[in-house]
């Protein structure tokens, strides 16, 4: 089987797929990304990049779709790359939004398309509107329901899709629910697991402490759930408890000016 995954990062949550379908010899595999750096034994790198950034004189509700055809254009000039060579994939398998997907059915209609889909944008009920500090404008609600235009064209040509969770299923219009299944993105659980021995890091001990509150994201930021987490890091009269941040430093916090 001939296999075409597409993601402008690499591996990205193609990582286990790419890496137990390659190791079938029966299978050729090829990523279409950006990123450079990288590889996985048996998978063959085809790079593509846009043309030109957006042009800021775009309306800016349309900025992020004319980004995704930016991106779409030049995953299609690279699958034609790819027929001169005499690769036509069974199937493509691509991450939906950020554009690489768009004219996948245009460069291979006969290839079956499986797109992931990561969120559909909803102006309220969802990821918009549940900071109490945030006021949404009339402007930021009419910008979200455009922010779908990619993922919509996604849908309505993908063979299928799927989602990580049923919360994020349930976010998308009911009329392409039918073609949407819930796959989880896993967790190694032989890599994630706890220690058996002492957990010592460096500069700090933390054996035989009971609980150890822990944060790890790309930002810390609302949107992420830091004040969050900082609330629930403090105890009951107030005093911060060992934190975690994003820099992978573990380290006990103490009052301010203390």
């Amino acid at each position: 089987m001939r296999v075409l995954f597409l993601h402008n990062n690499f591996p990205a949550q193609y990582r286990h797929v790419a890496t137990a379908l390659a190791a079938d010899k029966a299978n050729q595999v090829v990523f279409g990304t950006m990123n450079k750096d990288g590889a996985i034994p048996g998978v063959a790198k085809a790079l593509y990049k846009p043309s030109r950034q957006p042009n800021p004189q775009t309306h800016h509700y349309l900025r992020g779709t004319e980004n995704a055809i930016l991106h779409g254009q030049a995953v299609w000039r690279m699958c034609q790359e790819l027929k001169k060579r005499g690769f036509v994939p069974d199937v493509v398998c691509g991450h939906s939004g950020w554009g690489p997907t768009l004219f996948v059915k245009d460069a291979f209609p006969n290839t079956r398309q499986i797109n992931l889909f990561e969120w559909y944008y909803q102006a309220s009920g969802a990821d918009a509107d549940f900071l109490p500090d945030h006021e949404q404008t009339d402007d930021d609600r009419t910008r979200i329901r455009t922010r779908n235009t990619p993922i919509l064209l996604d849908l309505a040509s993908s063979d299928w899709g799927q989602v990580p969770t049923q919360f994020q299923r349930s976010q998308f219009p009911d009329v392409f629910l039918p073609k949407l299944s819930v796959l989880h993105e896993g967790i190694d659980t032989d890599f994630f697991k706890p220690s058996p021995g002492p957990l010592v890091l460096p500069n700090l001990d933390l054996t035989g402490v009971k609980e150890v509150l822990t944060y790890s994201t790309r930002g810390m930021e609302p949107y992420r759930g830091f004040p969050q987490f900082m609330r629930a890091g403090l105890t009951p009269n107030g005093d911060p408890r060992v934190v975690r941040d994003s820099a992978r430093v573990i380290r006990p916090v103490g009052r301010a000016g203390a």
